[in-house]
């Protein structure tokens, strides 16, 4: 039973770490694209709030840094991040790609509040 727990644990960090590792090598080069791919992403489906930011001099790299460098572990609950990465391990580039997603699903889920700020 143990070898079983030990090979899913293996291959299940392998996927995770095939479309991420480069968020965690010298310059971080993959947040730094996905954070790019992130604004430009923004940018095309609500462009009021990629205006927003850019008025009030929001850098995307000043809050989705650590979205992308903890693959939103620190703002979910446990529960919620489980349930997330669950659905991460099922998709074929979920860490990868679809995390961008998720992260643009944040922002316009909160576009009201975030229109509604006046300060970073």
């Amino acid at each position: 039973m143990l070898r079983s727990i030990e090979a899913d644990s293996f291959w299940c960090m392998s996927k995770l770490l095939d479309g991420i590792q480069d968020n965690y090598t010298f310059a971080q080069p993959g947040i730094q694209k996905k954070v790019k791919a992130l604004e430009e992403l923004v940018s095309r489906i609500d462009e009021q709030v990629h205006s927003h930011f850019r008025r009030y001099e929001v850098e995307y790299l000043q809050f989705a840094f650590r979205w992308m460098n903890n693959l939103l572990m620190r703002e979910l609950p446990l529960r919620c991040t489980i349930r997330l990465w669950d659905t991460y391990q099922s998709e074929p580039e979920g860490f990868s790609h679809f995390h961008l997603y998720v992260c643009a699903a944040f922002l316009i889920k909160w576009r009201k509040e975030i229109l509604d700020e006046e300060d970073f």
